[in-house]
């Protein structure tokens, strides 16, 4: 019988793929195989059974797909290298050594995929892919020319704007030329009739001063009392005058300049009035004028507080000035929902016609002489009128002569929800003066001034009721408050060397100084001027002019609050150190002397020396900071300590008294018993038994 020639292996880079992929399987049952693009380096193994003589059989193949003719070889293996995907067929014939070719010959498919990039799916969507990005770009392209359209169109818009803004601020400028040409002749003419009233009205009242004073002087012995008496009351007036002329001068010259800035809150006309009214009474008193206040209470305006009561005081005075003996001032008002219009009527002389049409004109104002010959400079009404307007309201006057005048002034309304605020922050009233007692101990008064008349006179009037000690500037009262310590500081702001605010601070900042009250006095008196004094630690702030029992008054309340606050300490001592009403720098000052008295608990020679020593004062500096702080001198705060150890050993370390004097250093038990028993009301011994723990079991 013919024998059939088998395929026994196909390797694939040397790789048998028949036991690669299909162990276990007859290589006769394997028809196709099927390769990946790089299996491509084939070489196939085939025999043809003869078991007699295997040297004389030869065979034929041929590689369909690749090979056009038949090869004829007497080796058992083909080999075929880089073949390219596609489809081939293997076949081999053989012949044995009888030269009979075999039947039939053994073939094998071979299948060599593409790679993935030489697929048509690939193909396809890399054509898709590029379709996409095309349009994408196209798109892209047309989204950059709209833009471009765009900033084009923008550009051009812009160039307009700018080129009609510039139209506009050329247009601007001109106009703003226009009006600070107006405003500069305004302001010329404002500062003449400032020189021109500083030259005349403000120099006669000097005149009258420095006049009355030589005749004083000179015929001083000469004089009757009753002569004395009216050239005093003559030079008072003077210093009045003077004094409410350059109040107003300042008043006008700032508001001229816009200085004074409107600081608008709700508030009780009524309460203003009132106030005014009283401010009033003397000059009212000695005309017998009745001023009667016709306003109820809560009648509320929204308006700066400052501003109305210095219109309200100028229309006040006016009427008083032309209101006869005898006469009357009536004060009223209307309520509207959006405004309040009140209204000072009088009995006066009244106004013509043309007086009227100029009372608010600057150019045109003339000043006259009251129903007592009282003189005036009419800048009163002129500054009226502008803060009035600054406040959003109107001023209108009525006025015949013979029959008084009436001054109508609206502002708008003002509410209640808004006035709990404004009354906490609005300036108490001047109520009159209390009687200030003469104190038993003077206290220490230190005076900042470099003006030497005002030093003079602040502390020939103050001499009644203190100890007073001078300053000609800051740094002279720094050193005199190191040697001293005063009770209370009373500085001027502008100073020579060091200014009122840097003393203030370097009082406030230094432990040995900080809980000296301080007031600064000064003719700045506008809101942020006053909050940089308080925030520098100042506690009181008067502005220049002021009345001196106002002063004193002021130094006499704070000195009072310092001796609450002593007595407020000495209560709460035996408890704990109270942090109330002590400043941080005077809390710390207090805790450090506290540790600095228990660092040397145990010892019995730990005296007041030792004690300033530690904490860098002299003896006169710690005795005077710690009697205004605690009413206690050095020596007593030190037992205080001492003894407050006791009371703490006694309950919470459960020794007994025996044990207890010694460690808080007392040398003598008996004295540690009385002085015990004088701070705590009770011996040691009572003590521990009421306040041990074991003992409320």
């Amino acid at each position: 019988p013919h024998q059939q020639v088998l395929i026994t292996s196909v390797n694939v880079f040397n790789q048998n793929i028949y036991s690669l992929r299909y162990s276990g399987k007859p290589a006769e049952a394997i028809n196709t195989l099927e390769l990946k693009y790089n299996e491509n380096m084939l070489s196939f193994s085939f025999v043809l059974p003869d078991y007699l003589n295997q040297a004389g059989v030869r065979y034929r193949y041929r590689l369909e797909g690749t090979d056009k003719k038949w090869t004829f070889s007497y080796s058992r293996r083909a080999q075929y290298h880089h073949l390219p995907p596609g489809r081939y067929t293997f076949s081999v014939w053989g012949c044995n050594s009888e030269g009979h070719w075999t039947p039939q010959p053994a073939t094998l498919h071979i299948v060599i995929a593409p790679p993935f990039w030489s697929t048509w799916w690939f193909r396809a969507m890399v054509v898709a892919f590029l379709f996409c990005l095309g349009m994408l770009w196209q798109r892209q392209r047309e989204k950059l020319l709209i833009k471009q359209k765009e900033w084009l169109e923008k550009e051009v818009r812009e160039r307009t704007a700018e080129i009609r803004i510039q139209k506009e601020e050329i247009e601007a400028q001109a106009d703003l030329l226009r009006r600070n040409n107006e405003e500069l002749e305004l302001l010329n003419h404002t500062k003449n009739k400032f020189f021109s009233i500083i030259a005349h009205d403000l120099r006669n009242p000097f005149y009258a001063i420095s006049g009355l004073s030589d005749l004083l002087i000179r015929d001083l012995t000469r004089l009757r009392p009753d002569e004395a008496y009216e050239f005093l009351y003559t030079i008072k007036s003077s210093a009045d005058s003077a004094s409410s002329l350059l109040d107003n001068l300042l008043q006008w010259a700032r508001s001229q300049t816009n200085v004074i800035a409107v600081n608008p809150v709700s508030f009780d006309l009524h309460r203003l009035i009132d106030a005014s009214i009283k401010f009033l009474k003397v000059a009212a008193s000695a005309k017998n004028i009745t001023l009667t206040n016709h306003l109820k209470p809560g009648t509320i305006v929204f308006a700066d507080e400052n501003m109305i009561t210095t219109v309200i005081r100028n229309l006040l005075s006016n009427a008083v000035k032309f209101t006869p003996l005898n006469g009357a001032v009536y004060i009223t008002a209307e309520i509207n929902h959006e405004t309040v219009t009140f209204s000072i009527r009088d009995n006066g002389t009244g106004m013509d016609k043309e007086t009227l049409e100029n009372l608010f004109s600057l150019d045109r104002k003339q000043s006259s002489k009251g129903t007592a010959g009282e003189k005036g400079t009419g800048l009163g009404l002129i500054i009226c009128k502008d803060f009035v307007e600054k406040n959003n309201g109107t001023i209108h006057v009525s006025s015949e002569p013979g029959k008084g005048s009436c001054f109508s002034v609206t502002l708008p309304a003002g509410t209640t929800t808004e006035i709990s605020i404004a009354e906490d922050i609005a300036p108490e009233k001047k109520e009159e003066l209390p009687y200030l007692p003469v104190f038993k101990e003077k206290p220490l008064i230190l005076i900042a001034e470099d003006n030497d008349e005002l030093r003079l006179t602040l502390t020939k009037e103050l001499e009644y009721y203190f100890t007073v000690i001078a300053a000609a500037n800051g740094r002279e009262g720094w050193e005199n408050t190191l040697e001293k310590i005063p009770d209370v500081i009373i500085s001027d702001w502008l100073m020579p060397e060091m200014d009122g605010l840097l003393f203030c601070r370097q009082v406030k900042a230094d432990m040995r100084t900080s809980h000296i009250p301080f007031i600064l006095l000064t003719a700045k008196s506008e809101v942020e001027e006053k909050i940089e004094g308080f925030e520098t630690g100042a506690d009181e702030y008067i502005t220049k002019p002021f009345n001196i029992r106002l002063l004193v008054s002021r130094v006499y309340n704070l000195i009072k609050i310092r001796k609450k606050l002593k007595e407020q300490f000495m209560r709460q001592w035996l408890v704990n150190v109270p942090a109330e009403g002590l400043k941080p720098i005077d809390k710390d000052f207090i805790e450090k002397a506290i540790q600095t008295v228990k660092k040397h608990l145990e010892d019995p020679d730990f005296d007041v020396a030792r004690f300033a020593d530690e904490l860098h004062f002299s003896r006169s500096q710690l005795h005077k900071k710690l009697v205004a702080l605690t009413n206690q001198p050095a020596t007593e705060f030190i037992r205080t300590i001492r003894l407050k150890e006791a009371a703490r050993m006694l309950v919470e370390q459960d020794m007994n008294v025996s044990e207890v004097y010694a460690h808080v250093g007392f040398n003598d038990r008996s004295y540690f018993s009385r002085m015990f028993t004088e701070m705590f009301g009770i011996t040691p011994s009572e003590y521990k038994k009421k306040y041990a723990p074991h003992n409320s079991l």
